[in-house]
This record gives C-alpha cells, structure tokens and sequence, in this order.
C-alpha cells in the first residue's frame, strides 16, 4: 500500500517516470538550427565552382545532413551544382536515397558558376513550390537567382567558411617573376605562393617559394621569385600554399620557357685562339638561358629563334639582309657587336640602316688614334629608360676601342649605355614589332674586358628578357584550333586532358573558361599558351548582401546531440532497480541487506557512469589490436580523406596477406584518445584543417616512436 512504500523508492519511481517523459520530448543539445522549413520539394543547390574547393568536404558534410533530415521527412530532393549543371533534364526530383552516392561524387570544376545561366535552366525545369539550401561561394554576381529562388519558397543559404583567395599569372619585373594575390575581403594577412617544375630528370619539384603580404584594406598583394635563370626558366606552374583551388593556381607558357638564340660570327674562329673566338663569351654567357643555334643565316631564320646575335657581321648575301629585315619587324630581336669589320664596312654611315639602330661614323674610336683617348673610359650609370636599368654600372668595365655614333637629334632616346663621357656604348631601336640592338664594342675582350664581366651576363639577360612574348592578344588565337594537352580541376590538380575536344581559339579569347574550355595548356602547332582561371587584371569581387527573406545558416553547425537515448536508458534502469527493490520488500528476494545495497550501487555505477562504455571499448580495442597485426591511420576528420586512408591501407593489407604469412588488419586511430601501443604503423594524412594535437599528444607519439613505432606522415 502506498502508506508502506518507503520514501526512498516513491522518489526512484519518480525519478524514472520523470526520465521516461523527459526522454521521450526528445531534448536536444545544439539543435539545427539551418533545417529547411517546408514539406516540399527541396533543392539542395551548391555553387560548385572553383572557390569552393577549399572547404569542399564540409559542404558535402552538410548536404549529407540536409539529405538525411530530408529522407526522414520523406521529401523529394534535387541535387545541384550551378557550375556543373548542364541540363534541365538534371532538376529532376527524386527520393533523398538516390542523391547519397552522388553528393560522395560531386567535385568542384575549374570554372567560377553561372548563376544567370541556372536560373535559366531553372525555369524550363518547371520545378516549383520548393524550397532551398544554397551553399555559396561567397563570390560573384547573384544573376539574379536569389530572386527566382525566393518565388518559390524558402530558401537558406550557407556561406562560406572564408571566400577563397587567387592568383593572376606571372610576369616579369627585371629579372624577377612578380605573381599578384588576389582577396575579396579586408584584414592584416599573408600568403605563401610557391613555383614548381621540373628537375633534370623530369620530376616535379618545389623551385622557390615567396611570400605575399596584404595591407589591412588591400585587395591584392604581390609575392616575387629571384630565382637563378636555370631554375627560373623551369618554370611550370604557381601555385597558392594552403588553399586548394584552380583559382589559386597559375600556369605558365612560352613567356617563361627557354628562348632560342641564334649566333653568327662575321670570321671563323683561328684554330687553338678560343678566347679570341667572337662567339666564345657568348656562349658561355647564353648556354644555361637559352638554346642556342649556330648555323648558317638562312637556316637560322627557318628555325624561328627569339633572338639573333652577330658578332662583327659587316655584310649580308643576296637575300639575306631582306630576309632579316623581315624577322626583325615580326617581332624578333637583333643584337649586334661591333668589329672590324662591322667599321670598315660602311654600314650606316651615309643614310639609316634598318639592321642598325643608329647611324655610324666611318673609322671608329681607339686608344692612340687619330681621336686618342687619355685612358680607357668606364661607363656611366644606366638611365632610367634603358632595359638595363637597376644593374650597377661597374667601374671595372674598360673599353679601349668602339664604332662612334653620329651625333643625330634621336641619339640619346636610343642609347641604352654611355661611357663616362657621354659616348654611346650600346644602343637600341624599335623596328615593327622587334627591336635592333648594337654592343658599339666587340664580342670579344679585343675591344674591352665588357665580355670578362659579369654585367656582360646580366645585360644579355635583360635583352633575352625583353625578347620574351607578352600577354596573347585575341587576334593570335582566332581562327586557330587549340588542343588542350593539360587541363586543371577544381582543386587546381593538373590533369590529362581526357576526351576534351580543341577548342577554337575564339573561344579562348573571351578568357572565361568554362566546360567546354577548361584552364590548362593549350597547343596549336609549335605554340604553346597558357588558360588561366584569372587574367592580368582580374580582381575578386564579393557577392552582394542576402536579399530580404533568406535565412543565414552555417556550414558547420555545433554538433547536435540528443539526450533522449541517455535518459531512456536511465528510466529503464531505474524502474530495474524498483523491481527488485519491490521484490525485496515483500519478501521475494532473499538477500541481506550489504548484498542489497552492493546490487544497487552496481547498478548506478552501470547505468549512470558515462565513462564505463568508454572503457569497456578500450579493453575490447586492446584485445583486439594485441591478438591481431593491426594497421593504424589517423584520423582526420575529412570523411574524404579518412575513406581514401583507410582505402589504400586495405590495398596495402591486401597485398601482403597474398604475399607473406601475415593478415593484417586496418583500424582508424585518434592520437588524442586511443592507446598507440597496439599499433607497428601509423599512417598520418596531414591535411590543412586539422588541429595541432595537444601536449599529451605529443608526448603519447614521442612515447610511441621511442618504443619502435613507425609514423609515416603524408604531406599529399
């Protein structure tokens, strides 16, 4: 009768009947607070462009999430990717099961989304009455889709974890290879761009890196490389360190490879007089910048050399001088150095010379001639307009004899170098689209130790430089087919081509890559070009604010946790405890009273100590990692990379149970919690979000390496 119940247990059946109806309300700890409202059909829309790359993984966590709050409320489901997303046939709803498979798929492309273009795919659809979750990228113009989104229902958008940043392609500045950062947002910031290629034996390495360091307001910043010439001309790619994107990777092209220098000297070399030889310094200056060709003038021409170098030339051939002349106004660049020969000829003395940049005086200048110098003269600083700008003038530079200038109104605009008295040294003229440059001394140390000289490398250097082609213009692509030989992903990953067919060069000229011209490597014929995601003067432009109406989420939401499992659990362990307390009171159960109160401390300590699971699956994971070989991986906290972990150590497990006596076995390893004891190999993928593990950590894995552990870390 309830006058006899014991105070003790009307308070336990209380408190399990209280458990009971608290379990069943289902509380929630950090509910989402980003679900749809709505019992429609939902679009799960995603950007799907380049600029979601870097955090790509949590927003497929979040669309699996939104894909199983749809199942359980048994919605239809459309999966999209602006980017991607090239038919209307594509918008057809279909139960929220069959998108699992696909979302695990979905990568980002290479190309920025056009949400003008959705909308209108949208609309022949003919989807309605559906509501949306939108995963942004954060940059962009809208198209307006917002609005199209909104007349059909709710729509949630979730931005991005922090807008992507990128890169425009390299130039040159001198001797250095400039690349411009490029951010949508403000703040004190810096970021690491690295170059690669290739080592001699054709394996990608890691050339140089630089740093790009932003104001607080600045939208752009620049990182610089003054790497050697023979790594600088390796060159193939740059990219941004931490941020994977096709955004933030630059491709490079004929601008930054090897030219082609063509030497012709106007004497044959005397047998055993190397150093006299005109071309020696030359080659010696040239061979690790350039490839360099030495046959004769017509057959030079036909292998279409950046640059030619004529080394006290005085005279052509039939058909030679036209010919050059020719190459010269296409765009190429003549350097010629000045002789005996070259002074005695004539050549530009009475009227200009195309082949030369200005005019001569007949009989030169020497050291006790007819026009004696007191000493040899040294040169002057470089001016301002001069490709040799910002290299030092030094003072060891002799010259003891040179062709002479006549004094024409132009001669300063086309001197390049002066000695210290004013004479020109070397001087340069445009002509078409090339140049003509002319070195008023030899090629050799007869007229001065210029050649001897390190400024003789470097001032060469600059010329090869200036010789470099320039930004493509959109008439040099038109009416041309390109093929791609190299095309990037999402995540800036250089890929084989695949079946992607040429692409006109039209269509290459709009410098908006797309599906159907991804960013990579293009060639046609014996040119190759580079298709940057960003041009020259591209910039990143943030999207415009949320239109009235759409609800903000977050892409990475606190983690919901439901107490409803631990208080059920609690009730039922409570209305036990009540039975057999019941029992004991009428006399059911024959026990004393020590025995009694033990059974019912041990079902506390059960039932309500969180830990006692915990620990039970420690005992069972140490069994298990002690009685088997087990492989371990680090977990990550990217599903996508914890199943390509996990993946390949299977592969690997494979592959020596076929081969050996042993079966090893693969298990997911948290270096915070689990004993790293059991395990001979851990496999740790090193991925850009995971946190720096702790002190304990940290000792747990010096501990592990100590006792004979092998960590084997994968940068990727």
């Amino acid at each position: 009768m309830p006058d006899r119940t014991p105070w003790w247990l009307l308070l336990l059946r209380i408190a399990a009947i209280g458990a009971a109806i608290l379990g069943l309300a289902n509380p929630v700890l950090n509910p989402e607070q980003d679900r749809v409202a709505g019992s429609g059909p939902l679009l799960i829309l995603m950007d799907g462009g380049w600029a979601s790359a870097p955090d790509w993984p949590a927003r497929q966590a979040r669309a699996r999430a939104a894909l199983d709050d749809a199942r359980r409320q048994g919605r239809p489901v459309v999966l999209a990717s602006i980017a991607a997303t090239e038919t209307a046939a594509d918008l057809a709803p279909r139960v929220a099961d069959d998108w699992r498979g696909e979302i695990d798929a979905l990568e980002p492309v290479a190309w920025a989304p056009d949400r003008e273009a959705f909308k209108g795919l949208l609309a022949e659809a003919g989807l309605s009455g559906f509501d949306t979750l939108w995963l942004q990228d954060g940059l962009g113009p809208d198209g307006g889709l917002s609005d199209a989104l909104l007349s059909e229902g709710s729509v949630t958008a979730i931005p991005p974890l922090r807008l992507a940043r990128a890169i425009r392609p390299p130039r040159y500045d001198g001797t250095e290879v400039v690349v411009d950062v490029l951010r949508a947002e403000a703040g004190l910031e810096t970021r690491t761009v690295a170059a690669y290629g290739p080592d001699p034996s054709g394996i990608e390495r890691e050339l140089g890196r630089a740093d790009a360091v932003f104001d607080a307001e600045a939208d752009t910043a620049e990182a610089r490389f003054d790497l050697p010439v023979e790594l600088r001309n390796r060159v193939s790619r740059i990219a941004m360190i931490g941020a994977p994107s096709a955004g933030g990777v630059a491709l490079t092209d004929d601008a930054l490879k090897r030219r082609k220098v063509g030497l012709i000297a106007g004497a044959q070399r005397a047998e055993g007089m190397q150093l006299l030889d005109a071309l020696h310094y030359l080659r010696s200056a040239l061979v690790d910048t350039a490839d360099v060709i030495e046959v004769p003038l017509q057959d030079l021409l036909l292998a279409s050399p950046e640059v030619i170098v004529l080394a006290d030339v005085g005279g052509f051939a039939d058909g030679e001088r036209a010919a050059l002349e020719e190459w010269v106004h296409d765009g190429g660049l003549l350097v010629r150095f000045a002789g005996p020969r070259l002074a005695s000829s004539g050549a530009g003395q009475i009227e200009e010379d195309a082949l030369l940049p200005v005019r001569l005086r007949a009989g030169g200048r020497q050291v006790g001639g007819a026009m004696s110098w007191g000493a040899p003269k040294r040169l002057r600083p470089f001016p301002d307009a001069s490709p040799f700008a910002g290299r030092v003038a030094t003072s060891e530079v002799e010259v003891t004899s040179q062709v002479m200038a006549q004094p024409d109104p132009d001669l300063g605009e086309r001197t390049f170098a002066a000695l210290e008295d004013g004479t020109p040294l070397v001087t340069g003229r445009s002509e078409g689209q090339g140049r003509g440059v002319l070195f008023h001394v030899t090629a050799n140390a007869a007229w001065s130790n210029l050649p001897l000289s390190g400024l003789f490398v470097s001032m060469l250097e600059r010329l090869a430089i200036s010789a470099r082609p320039g930004a493509t213009e959109a008439g040099d692509l038109s009416g041309v087919t390109w093929a791609p030989q190299q095309v990037l992903d999402g995540y800036g990953r250089v890929r084989d081509p695949g079946l992607i067919a040429g692409v006109d060069g039209a269509r290459l000229a709009e410098g908006r890559p797309g599906p159907d011209a991804p960013p990579g490597l293009y060639r046609a014929g014996e040119r190759t070009i580079a298709v940057n995601l960003m041009g020259p003067e591209s910039l990143l432009n943030q999207s415009e604010p949320l239109a009235d109406g759409i609800i903000r989420g977050d892409l990475t939401p606190a983690e919901e946790v439901s107490y409803k499992p631990l208080l059920l659990t609690r009730a039922v362990a409570a209305l036990c405890i009540d039975i057999l307390a019941t029992l004991f009171l009428v006399g059911r159960l024959r026990v004393t009273r020590p025995t009694a109160a033990a059974v019912l401390a041990g079902f506390f300590v059960v039932t309500l100590a969180p830990d006692r699971a915990v620990a039970q699956g420690e005992d069972e994971i140490a069994l298990f990692a002690t009685t088997e070989t087990v492989l371990g991986y680090v977990e990550t906290g990217d599903a996508r990379v914890d199943g390509i972990s996990e993946a390949g150590l299977n592969g690997r497990a494979q592959v020596l149970t076929m081969r050996t006596a042993g079966e090893p076995l693969v298990r997911c390893v948290d270096v915070e919690r689990d004993e790293l004891s059991f395990y001979p190999l851990l496999y740790w993928p090193v991925t850009d979000s995971q946190p720096t593990p702790s002190a304990e950590a940290f000792a747990k894995l010096n501990t592990f390496l100590r006792n004979g552990g092998m960590l084997f870390f994968d940068t990727r």
